[in-house]
């Protein structure tokens, strides 16, 4: 008995066994077929409204997300795409809409709230976008509508075995005096039960639906929402506050304010004037105060003050004081002697600037800014990306289109010597450091000019532009302009030239390159002026 015991258990072992190795086996080949049948045509990607200016970076994105090629609308494998997306953005919505259409079915569109902030913005629209191509959600849908399998009995293999279902003793809930009709059959003139907006699957189980992405500009802001109730008066005073006509109602909606010293408001619409003024929600109009002016949502209009001008939210106008202006976003212009800001859409003019990103410009002794779609303009200019020009004595950025300075510094940018010869700008051996940016270099040299009867040391600046984009390999053309400064140079004879050359060479290596140029130089004489042509040639490393 034992044997045959110990037979039967090896005899189970060995078929478990065997089912294992099928189910790895089908689970295989199902996934191989799965990555034999995936689609590799590409997808047709178009960027519209004030997006466009994202069109490849939101291309690379999505690419990255999807994990398919992604192509524009007039690459000539259009036509054989999987499908097309259109992304649209609109600030003044701040709503992104994404539209699917695929190649074959139907349109699927989705829009949710634009993030104020540029990379979350393009971050949330790859996800997004995600979703709709994969149509997660319909896949947890479909999933959720597969009944459940039921459980085979094991014991005894047969239905006889299974556990009846007791039966009601009530005729009317279908005990064993109910009529035997099919409860499944409805009888003729029965129209069923009224439908019901939630789905459900043959067995009547409820199927959980996913909420509908709305547009967050459609959610209502806590302080209107505080607002909602508050009071309303045309005319509001105060000397300090509680010492005020609305000291029972701070949050009121006002039409005018006059703060002798200080004083509180829900909501102007109109004028806010005094000394220090403090506006709980929005502000439509104007708030100039001698000291400060805060507002604690938006204000679309003008907001002025002495020392400081607060905005909680968006400002769309004009913000000035004479030291410290801050608003979340800007949607027009922030003038003072420090601006702080996380999003401007306008310019910021101060000594010093501060902003996270940065659509339209910085002018000022001092930028500093996250992302910059526009140009930097001051003594320093200090930036993350830069889609523009930065214009200043010292550029600092790691990756910037244009940067013009003194010193411009790049995280992809090379700092390289240059050695050249000149025939009329430079007499003899010329040695420099050279920062080469993207489109941009500046070259900071040191040069001794032979002349006839004068020898002296020099200086030369030299600004240039890479008319094409440098390779590592490859021909280079450049045009460039500079100035050249002679130390100690005879009354008689110029001290300041100007030049411009257009240079053409080829690059050996990453670092190594020849060049050669030509073109004219120009130098004023106290008694003639200059205009001569010139010839350079010379080596970077």
């Amino acid at each position: 008995m034992t044997l045959v015991n110990v037979g039967f258990r090896k005899l189970k072992r060995a078929r478990a066994i065997g089912a294992l190795c099928a189910a790895l086996g089908l689970g295989l080949g199902a996934r191989v077929a799965k990555g034999a049948d995936r689609d590799t045509r590409p997808i047709v990607v178009v960027v519209e409204g004030d997006a466009s200016s994202w069109t490849n970076e939101l291309r690379q994105a999505i690419a990255r997300e999807l994990r398919m090629h992604v192509i524009a609308p007039d690459d000539p494998k259009a036509p054989s795409s999987r499908g097309t997306l259109l992304v649209s953005l609109s600030t003044a919505n701040a709503e992104v809409l994404v539209r699917y259409t695929p190649a074959q079915g139907s349109e699927i569109a989705r829009s949710i709230h634009a993030p104020e902030n540029h990379a979350r913005a393009v971050r949330a629209t790859t996800l997004l976008v995600g979703n709709l191509v994969r149509n997660e959600a319909q896949e947890i849908l479909d999933a959720a509508r597969k009944p459940s399998r039921p459980r085979a009995d094991t014991a005894s293999g047969s239905a006889s075995s299974a556990t009846p279902i007791p039966e009601t003793a009530d005729p009317d809930n279908g005990g064993p005096n109910a009529p035997t009709s099919n409860p499944r059959e409805p009888a003729p003139g029965d129209v069923g039960p009224e439908p019901s907006d939630t789905p459900a699957d043959a067995s009547g189980r409820v199927i959980p639906t996913l909420p509908v992405l709305q547009p967050m500009a459609l959610i209502e802001r806590p302080c209107v929402k505080r607002q909602a109730s508050a009071p309303y008066f045309p005319v509001v005073g105060a000397l300090v506050h509680p010492l005020a006509t609305n000291f029972r109602a701070p949050h009121i909606k006002t039409n005018f304010a006059l703060n002798l010293v200080y004083g509180r408001a829900g909501r102007v619409q109109g004028l806010d004037l005094g000394v220090a003024g403090n506006v709980g929600c929005d502000v439509d109009g104007v708030q100039g105060q001698f000291v400060v002016a805060r507002a604690g949502g938006r204000v679309r209009g003008l907001q002025v003050s002495g020392v400081v001008s607060w905005t909680d939210e968006t400002l769309t106008g004009i913000q000035g004081s004479l030291a410290f202006n801050r608003a979340r976003r800007v949607e027009g212009a922030q003038v003072a002697s420090l601006n702080v800001a996380r999003e401007v859409s306008g310019g910021q003019f101060a000594f010093v600037n501060v902003a996270r990103d940065v659509v339209g410009g910085q002018f000022g002794f001092i930028n500093y800014a996250g992302d910059v779609e526009g140009v930097q303009i001051g003594l320093v200019n200090v930036a993350r990306r830069v889609r523009g020009l930065q214009l200043g004595l010292v550029n600092v950025s790691e990756n910037a289109d244009v940067a013009v300075g003194f010193i411009s510094l790049t995280k992809s940018s090379y700092i390289r010597p240059v050695v050249w010869l000149g025939s009329s700008t430079y007499r003899s051996l010329n040695v420099g450091i050279r920062f080469d940016t993207r489109w941009m270099y500046q070259q900071l040299a040191f040069g001794y000019v032979d002349g006839s009867n004068f020898n002296d040391a020099s200086t030369i600046q030299t600004w240039g532009f890479h008319a094409l984009k440098p390779d590592d390999n490859g021909f280079l053309f450049d045009l460039e302009i500079g100035t050249l400064q002679r130390f100690a140079a005879p009354e008689e004879e110029d001290k300041l030239r100007a030049f411009g050359h257009i240079v053409g060479g080829w690059r050996v290596s990453k670092r190594a390159a020849f060049f050669g140029g030509m073109g004219i130089v120009f130098a004023q004489k106290p008694n003639d002026s200059l205009v001569a042509p010139d010839v350079i040639a010379g080596a970077i490393f």
